[in-house]
C-alpha cells in the first residue's frame, strides 16, 4: 500500500509517498520538485533494484559470505540463549543467510526491506509504521522496528528509525538508511562533502580490510567530486560541533526530540545544479565507526548515474564480524535509534540563510 502525507510549509506544499513494503520512502517533493530517486511503483520496489530508500535493520550493507559468528553474543553475561518461539536455539558456529534476490549476495542490507509494515500513525504530525520482526534461524531474535517520517515547518524531512530488542537476551543491532538524491545535471558536476577523516578500504568483494588496514586517512571534508563507480564508505565522522563555520539547522531542537541543536554526529552536503541537499544525522551514542556510504547507482536498471545514494549507517560494512565497531549488542527491552534531518533547497529560494559548513 502506498501512503501519501501532505504538509504546508514555509517553502510551499510538501508531499511524501511511502510504501508499507519495507517502510520505503518513494517520493519527497516540495512545490512539485522531486528530490528523492525512489521506486515508481510497488512492482518496481519488489525487484529491490538498488535498494532505493531501503530501511536497513538489523544491519546495513554486507555481511562477509552472508554469515556472522554466534560468538558475538555468547559472552554478553545475560546467562541465557537466544530463543525461537519458546525453545532455546542452538548456538551454531555461524549464522548463515541465503540470497533473497539472485542479483545480490546473501546477507545484504538486513532483513526488513521487503517486509510488510503496519501503519500506526498517519496524522498531521507524522507518518509512522511498525514491524514486529520474528526470529529466524539466521537471526534468532525478535525486534520491534519503528520508522517515522515528519515534515518540519520549513519543509525539512525528519526520518526516525528505531529497533527495540524484544528477545530474552542481548542481540546485535545496527541501523542504516539508503536514500538516493536526484541530480540536477551530470554526475561529474556534482559536489559532495562528507565530514569524516577516513575512507574505508575494501577487498574485491567490498568487504573492509581487517583491523586498521580498513581505514585510509583523508582530508575532511571529502570527497568533493564523486567517481562514476563510487561504492565507498566514509567514517570517523565529525560531530557537527567540531566542524568549523557550521551553523545548526533551524528548528533542530523541536524536530529532534528536544536534543540540543548541535547534537548531530554526522553531516553531509550535496550541491548539484541549482539544488542542494544537507543531511544531518544523530547516529546514537558509542558508535565509533558510524559511516556515510556513497553509491552512484551505476548499475541500476532504471536511470543509472542520475542520482547519488548517501547512506547514513551506524557502522561500517560487515560490522557483525568486526571487533572495532563498538558495542554490537542491545539489551532486552532497549533500543537503537537513528534520526536524520534532510534539508532540500533550490537556488534562489529562501536558502541563502540556510546552514552551510565549510
Amino acid at each position: 500500500m502506498i501512503l501519501s502525507y501532505n504538509h504546508t510549509s514555509t517553502r510551499g506544499q510538501v508531499t511524501l509517498k511511502v510504501s508499507t513494503i519495507g517502510a520505503t520512502l518513494l517520493s519527497y517533493q516540495i512545490d512539485g520538485t522531486e528530490f528523492i530517486d525512489g521506486y515508481l511503483s510497488e512492482d518496481e520496489l519488489q525487484t529491490q533494484d538498488g535498494f532505493r530508500s531501503a530501511v536497513l535493520v538489523p544491519w546495513s550493507d554486507r555481511l562477509c559470505d552472508g554469515r556472522y559468528s554466534s560468538a558475538i553474543y555468547k559472552d554478553d553475561g545475560v546467562g541465557d540463549r537466544p530463543r525461537i518461539g519458546q525453545s532455546p536455539a542452538p548456538f551454531a558456529a555461524d549464522h548463515i543467510f541465503s540470497a533473497k534476490n539472485p542479483k545480490y549476495e546473501p546477507g545484504i542490507h538486513g532483513l526488513v526491506y521487503d517486509k510488510d509494515f503496519k501503519v500506526v500513525e498517519n496524522s498531521s504530525e507524522a507518518l509512522r509504521l511498525e514491524l514486529h520482526l520474528e526470529s529466524e534461524p539466521g537471526y534468532p531474535f525478535e525486534l520491534l522496528i519503528s520508522v517515522s517520517f515528519e515534515i518540519t515547518p520549513d519543509g525539512d524531512l525528519v526520518t526516525r528509525i528505531s529497533a527495540q530488542n524484544q528477545s530474552l537476551l542481548a542481540c546485535p543491532i545496527f541501523i542504516g538508511w539508503h536514500p538516493y538524491f536526484l541530480l540536477d545535471g551530470p554526475l561529474g558536476q556534482a559536489d559532495l562533502r562528507i565530514y569524516g577523516s577516513s575512507v574505508v578500504k575494501t577487498d574485491d568483494d567490498l568487504i573492509p580490510l581487517p583491523g586498521n588496514a580498513a581505514f585510509k586517512p583523508i582530508q575532511s571534508p571529502a570527497p568533493g567530486k564523486v567517481s562514476t563507480y563510487a561504492d565507498v564508505g566514509y567514517t570517523h565522522l565529525k560531530n557537527l560541533q567540531d566542524i568549523e563555520h557550521c551553523n545548526p539547522p533551524t528548528g533542530a531542537i523541536t524536530s529532534l526530540d528536544g536534543k540540543a541543536s548541535r547534537d548531530f554526529s554526522g553531516y553531509a552536503h550535496l550541491n548539484t545544479g541549482n539544488r542542494s541537499i544537507h543531511m544531518y544525522v544523530n547516529f546514537g551514542a558509542d558508535l565509533p565507526l558510524r559511516t556515510f556510504h556513497v553509491f552512484t547507482g551505476h548499475n541500476l536498471k532504471r536511470n543509472p548515474l542520475t542520482s547519488i545514494a548517501i547512506e547514513p549507517c551506524q557502522a561500517i560494512v560487515n560490522a557483525f564480524n568486526r571487533h572495532d565497531v563498538g558495542n554490537k549488542l542491545v539489551q532486552p527491552g532497549d533500543s537503537r535509534q537513528m534520526r536524520t534531518l534532510i534539508q532540500a533547497r533550490i537556488e534562489g529560494s529562501a536558502s541563502t540563510t540556510d546552514p552551510m559548513c565549510s
